[in-house]
């Protein structure tokens, strides 16, 4: 019986990790995304919004590589310029 405790046990602790470290990519994903936009709503360029985003994935302790960010037009196509610009969307992954 006690194995069986100790299992289970040892299942929730795992299953408890991974919904933490999910929760926190999913706080990370929404704040590149967020100051992306932000920086694109400000008049930058998709480059500097980008590396703003970079800059937050850092500070968090993620390294550039782990990040990607997108930017799409009104038509939910990536966007071709600048001016287009109507979404952005961020992309964390970390292993």
């Amino acid at each position: 019986m006690v194995p069986v405790l100790l299992g289970f046990t040892a299942l929730s602790v795992d299953v408890s990790n991974i919904s933490t470290q999910k929760r926190a990519l999913q706080s990370l994903s929404d704040h590149t995304a967020l100051t992306a936009g932000f920086q694109m709503l400000n008049g930058r360029t998709r480059a500097q919004a980008t590396l703003a985003a970079e800059q937050v994935a850092t500070l968090d302790g993620y390294q550039t590589s782990e990040l990607a960010v997108t930017y799409y037009d009104s038509a939910h196509v990536v966007a071709t310029t600048d001016a287009s610009v109507e979404y952005v969307a961020t992309t964390v992954t970390h292993t």
